[in-house]
């Protein structure tokens, strides 16, 4: 639709391309463009590129967070901000539950990494959000976290504590079969992954996303209290 992602430059401009041209995406940059954005988490970079967009929209957005599990995605990463003292890297999996996460690619997608794949595996070590603030957010919060781990969102969503009281969270949701998500039920997508989001976020609202033909799979979480 936007490109392939076989490669992180082809990557860099497939995410270029769906965050400046998608209906879903533009209308959360618009959204956050209304709010109080200083500080950005990204879990699951791949290319860092999401930073830099967010960035060129958002004239509060100083300070970024980047967690990427796999090394060459990181190398790029760091190669990105080389020159950049407001951004951090991480190289690790959010995870919780194991010291040590194995991964795989994904159709060839060079920003798809799952630990429910075989192919090209790797083992990496594990974060949790609760560290993350700790050590990289002063005890603070950030403003904004996005989340895209390719099936490990649901072990995220319902261990983390501290996520629950993120102000603005944006999400995409995978199949993941332990938690009986199997992707191929011929319903739509949000159906499966907002009780999931009630139970376990119960203090946040979906504002944009989880719609029928308008990014089924992503949503934009608002903290309401």
């Amino acid at each position: 639709m936007f490109g392939n992602t076989n490669t992180l430059d082809t990557h860099t401009e497939y995410t270029i391309n769906e965050w400046t041209n998608s209906i879903y995406y533009t209308k959360v940059i618009d959204y956050l463009k209304k709010c109080e954005i200083n500080s950005f988490l990204d879990i699951g970079a791949c290319t860092g590129v999401i930073f830099e967009i967010l960035q060129n929209n958002l004239p509060n957005l100083v300070n970024g967070v980047l967690i990427e599990a796999n090394l060459t995605n990181y190398n790029f990463i760091k190669n990105r901000y080389v020159n950049s003292t407001n951004v951090k890297v991480i190289n690790k999996a959010l995870f919780y539950g194991q010291e040590f996460l194995e991964l795989g690619e994904v159709n060839n997608n060079v920003g798809a990494w799952s630990y429910k794949s075989n192919k090209n595996n790797f083992k990496i070590e594990t974060i949790t959000l609760e560290d993350v603030v700790k050590n990289f957010f002063a005890e603070s919060l950030p403003d904004l976290v996005k989340i895209d781990i390719e099936g490990c969102e649901y072990n995220f969503l319902e261990n983390s504590e501290v996520l629950k009281k993120v102000p603005y969270i944006e999400i995409e949701f995978h199949p993941n079969e332990k938690y009986g998500f199997f992707g191929n039920e011929g319903r739509p997508w949000n159906e499966f992954w907002r009780p999931f989001v009630s139970k376990y976020l119960p203090n946040h609202k979906i504002v944009l996303g989880g719609e029928k033909d308008f990014y089924d799979g992503s949503a934009l979480l608002k903290l309401e209290n």
